[in-house]
């Protein structure tokens, strides 16, 4: 599965309370995780979750509600989990 920007929007973030940001940007990039923002995670060492988008089978992690849960989304996509 690959994800592009819209052509409106490429090589804009919007950051919340501060405004549209430049940002440095890919023309497409594969989908490699899914983070669902709906459901918080209570578990300290959570289980390997699953969901399936487009036929796509992709790891699932759920909301943190901690500072730190942006930069250990990008050391997942860096190095991976540990199971």
């Amino acid at each position: 599965m690959i994800a592009m920007p819209p052509r409106g929007i490429h090589g804009q973030i919007e950051a919340r309370g501060v405004g549209i940001l430049a940002a440095e940007n890919e023309t497409a990039a594969r989908v490699v995780l899914a983070v669902d923002l709906g459901q918080e995670e209570r578990e300290r060492l959570p289980p390997w979750r699953v969901t399936e988008v487009l036929g796509v089978e992709l790891p699932l992690l759920h909301r943190v509600e901690s500072a730190h849960f942006p930069a250990a989304i990008m050391q997942y996509l860096k190095a991976g989990r540990i199971e």
